[in-house]
């Protein structure tokens, strides 16, 4: 009887787990061969290409496009603390939908309107002040 694409899928889970547990090196080495032959330069290239990604797409989304969070009067510009924003709060549904390379899908299709550059405290307020008016209605 032939098994289930799912049922497969977890016998495989499990039988890597199994093997990379046994021997952690193997998953390390499995890892830098496929970021060796899809990005070249392995992971450090990756992870640069996505900082300048990310730069990119949030000094598009800044006020006056220089880096920065476009909150009145927040003058934070440090990227580990800045993120993109969704202006009408859709953006876990959109998450979903597009998966979590978001900075690439926005380049992909050119910069659409509907997104900001938020520094994660005002992220947070922007969330606090939402929740606030879901209670009051």
């Amino acid at each position: 009887m032939a098994q289930s694409k799912a049922a497969y899928k977890k016998y495989m889970r499990e039988y890597m787990k199994k093997r990379y547990s046994a021997n952690p090196l193997v998953r390390a080495k499995q890892i830098a061969s496929v970021l060796a032959r899809y990005y070249g330069g392995g992971r450090d290239s990756v992870i640069e290409r996505n900082r300048q990604r990310k730069i990119e797409v949030l000094t598009h989304y800044s006020p006056n496009e220089s880096l920065g969070c476009s909150w009145a009067e927040c003058d934070v510009d440090d990227l580990d603390m800045l993120s993109l924003d969704h202006v009408k709060n859709e953006g876990n549904k959109h998450r979903k939908e597009v998966g979590p390379n978001m900075y690439r899908w926005v380049q992909s299709h050119n910069y659409p309107e509907g997104f900001q550059t938020l520094c994660h405290n005002h992220q947070w307020k922007k969330e606090i002040q939402r929740r606030h008016l879901e209670k009051l209605t």
